[in-house]
């Protein structure tokens, strides 16, 4: 009888050693399950964020995009040449993007802007661009505010110069190739008139042609013009050349890779 009892027992124990086996096996599996759920999570959430962005290493063309300042959840859809440049902050009420240090640890290879803030993973080819942007640099002739496109490297973009007077060096659309920027407009206006008010600018660029044209708040006449076809896709970014400004949205609209100028309309940023 005291032998069946130790039987007994034996079964008992192993019994007990199997469930205890079985149930941390069930805890590691069910920790597995949460933390693959919780990385779909982030990973949808992140896609959420930057608005289905796309994967542009094979050359294509990013979709349709709308950037506002207003939005906390987009601010990582930016790049900047010098982070330490720029910030998100409340102005007047309104929270924008401020590039708001004049000086800047950014060394690019040629002359060209030191204030340089890229949308990071898309990439445009033709397309019509609106921004919302108010000068905060107190005025002098070269007080500036840029945009830049066709992006490919630190040595090879466009980029339109918003200044308030006009020589060979601003107020110009440029090219960077690979050397110091050089002026590609063949029609301006003698400045851009900056003040203390927030001001809609718009560029049009059609690769097919070359064509590209800057709007300034009336968007029925372009106060600058350029043809070029040095550079095709590229990233697209604001910033300035050596002053401080404030954006507060961003529209991108692709257009179709054509010769046909596609006539400008007015966009209310509200």
């Amino acid at each position: 009888m005291h032998g069946m009892n130790g039987r007994r027992l034996d079964v008992l124990s192993l019994d007990r050693n199997v469930w205890l086996a079985f149930m941390a096996w069930l805890g590691l599996m069910l920790g597995n399950s949460i933390t693959r759920a919780q990385d779909a999570s982030v990973s949808s959430n992140a896609t959420s964020i930057l608005s289905n962005i796309d994967d542009t290493q094979d050359g294509t063309e990013s979709e349709q995009l709308t950037w506002k300042a207003e939005d906390p959840a987009q601010d990582r859809i930016w790049e900047f040449k010098d982070v330490n440049g720029w910030r998100f902050v409340d102005s007047d009420g309104e929270r924008v993007m401020s590039q708001f240090q004049k000086n800047s640890d950014y060394q690019p290879p040629h002359r060209s802007p030191l204030h340089i803030a890229l949308l990071r993973e898309r990439k445009y080819e033709s397309f019509e661009m609106d921004v919302w942007v108010k000068s905060t640099h107190a005025e002098y002739g070269h007080r500036d505010v840029c945009l830049f496109f066709g992006y490919e490297a630190p040595d090879r973009f466009y980029y339109v110069h918003l200044a308030s007077e006009m020589d060979d060096r601003a107020n110009q659309i440029f090219l960077v190739n690979r050397a110091d920027r050089e002026k590609i407009s063949t029609r301006t206006t003698n400045g851009t008139k900056w003040d203390s008010s927030w001001h809609q600018i718009r560029v049009i660029r059609h690769s097919g042609t070359g064509e590209i044209a800057v709007y300034f708040d009336d968007m029925t006449k372009p106060i600058m013009q350029a043809v070029d076809r040095s550079i095709g896709l590229g990233q697209i970014g604001v910033g300035s050349f050596d002053d401080t400004a404030d954006f507060q949205r961003l529209e991108i609209r692709p257009l179709p890779l054509s010769s046909n100028p596609v006539e400008s309309k007015n966009v209310d940023r509200h």
